[in-house]
């Protein structure tokens, strides 16, 4: 299977640090065999056409988001993208952002949230 999984970012400017928790998810979805393509909006900021560009290139099974609570003013513009290019590709949220569920649920186009810590 293919995993495309997007590290959103938490405020306007750039991180000089990758996104851990990300990295790890990411590792522990190859560990269980499947390809994985991480697109990090923390430290390199990536526009809203890159990231689909990446995800088109990449043809994956699932998307992944994954953010803290102040990762969802990038989440809601994203995920309508994402479910616009990929209507038939299931979105999954996870990380400390799922603690917005009803604002998640309302207002944007993902499909599933993974409560607690996806890796384990």
């Amino acid at each position: 299977m293919k995993f495309a999984l997007i590290a959103l970012p938490t405020r306007n400017t750039g991180n000089q640090f990758p996104n851990i928790g990300a990295i790890a998810m990411a590792q522990t979805v190859r560990d269980i065999g499947n390809e994985v393509n991480l697109i990090d909006m923390v430290r390199y900021r990536h526009s809203h056409n890159d990231v689909i560009n990446a995800i088109d290139k990449f043809n994956p099974d699932l998307i992944g988001l994954s953010g803290i609570i102040t990762s969802y003013y990038y989440l809601e513009p994203l995920s309508a993208k994402l479910k616009k290019s990929f209507p038939n590709v299931p979105l999954i949220v996870g990380g400390s952002l799922t603690s917005a569920l009803e604002l998640i649920e309302k207002y944007t186009d993902i499909n599933f949230l993974v409560k607690g810590e996806g890796e384990n």
